[in-house]
This record gives structure tokens, sequence and C-alpha cells, in this order.
């Protein structure tokens, strides 16, 4: 009688046995694994800061955070102050959205338009804080951190698609330098005017 199909069939039937036991421990294995590392993914969050980076965190709190004011706060209140959006009494709706004109601007620099000249421009929204204040003990790092705002606004959020080209003028020392022209021009002009009618009158004619 044959035996031997009978003893491989056996041996063939324990090799099965033993790869599905050494399949189900490395299995047992790759679970308790998958344990540990999600328990350790877990717990690492919330381990503390080192000194080192606490302290590099702090100074890129105060880039991020101060990029979300930006965004939030800065840059509608920039837009508002040149788009004619200041104030609780707003401008007449022909103006609003349009960039301001070149007498507004530098009304509102000098001194002479209000509210535009009182602009909060880095506390838009809470009246407790006075930015002219902030102005003069933080100029230099308000005008930085304004700098890097306007950097990044197009032409568009100030309005200026609202208008023709045309009708958009020259820089402020531009226009300055323009009307000092102009007004010498019209001096000269009156003072003209002013001989020939004195000219006139001694021929015996009076012009208005």
């Amino acid at each position: 009688m044959n035996t031997t199909p009978q003893i491989d069939a056996i041996a063939a039937f324990d090799q099965v046995k033993q790869a599905v036991a050494a399949l189900r421990h490395e299995y047992r294995q790759a679970g308790e694994a998958v344990a540990k590392l999600e328990a350790d993914m877990a717990t690492l969050p919330q381990m503390r800061a080192p000194f080192d980076d606490m302290k590099r965190g702090i100074v890129e709190l105060i880039d991020t955070a101060g990029q979300r004011y930006t965004d939030d706060h800065i840059k509608p209140a920039l837009m508002r102050f040149a788009t004619n959006g200041m104030g609780s009494i707003s401008r007449s709706n022909e103006e609003s959205g349009k960039p301001l004109t070149l007498a507004a601007l530098d009304g509102a620099v000098s001194g002479s338009r209000f509210p535009e000249a009182r602009a909060q421009l880095v506390h838009p929204d809470k009246s407790q804080f006075d930015d002219l204040v902030f102005y003069a003990l933080c100029a230099d790092a308000v005008k930085a951190a304004l700098v890097r705002v306007l950097d990044n606004i197009t032409p568009e959020e100030f309005g200026y698609n609202t208008v023709h080209p045309d009708k958009i003028g020259p820089t402020r020392a531009e226009m300055f330098r323009q009307l000092d022209q102009w007004q010498q021009q019209l001096d000269a002009h009156k003072a003209r005017r002013a001989d020939i009618r004195s000219q006139l009158a001694q021929l015996g004619v009076n012009v208005a």
C-alpha cells in the first residue's frame, strides 16, 4: 500500500498551518504597532513646547495674526479711505467708490478734511483706540506695515476701475507745482489788466 500521497498531504497541511500562524502573528504585531503609533501621534501634540520654539512661535504669531488683522481690518479701512467711504456721514453716491480727488487727499494729509484727517486705519472698528496717538508713537512701524499692505492692493480695490484714465490727475507734488505756476501766470495777467485799466482811465475810458 502506497502511503506517500497521504504523507505529502499531511506535510502540506502542516505548512499551511504554519503559514497561517505566522501571518496571524505578523498581523497582530502590525495591529499593536498601529495602536502605538496612533497613541504617540495623539500624545505628541499635547506635549509642552520647548522654550526656543515657544519664542519662535510667538514671533510667527505676530506675522500670522498681523496678516489676518491686516486682511480683515486694515486693508478694508485703506480701501474705504481711498474711495470716499470714511465716516458715518457717507459721501455723495456719485463719489462713493471712486478714488479721492487730489484736493480731498491733500485735505486729509494737511488735516483740513474730516473725517479722513482722523482716519482710523489701524483700529478702524475699535473706537476706544486713538490711531493718531499710535501714529505718533509708532510711526515707522505703522508705515512699514501699511507699505506691505499697500504693495498688495490693486488699483481696482481702490476704485480706479470706476473712473476713466483721463480723470486721474498727477501726483500731489506735481499738482502743487502746476498750481504755483498757474498762480504766477494769473498774478501776471491780473497785474497787466490793472496796468491797462489805469492807462485807459488816463484816456478817459472806464472798464469793469
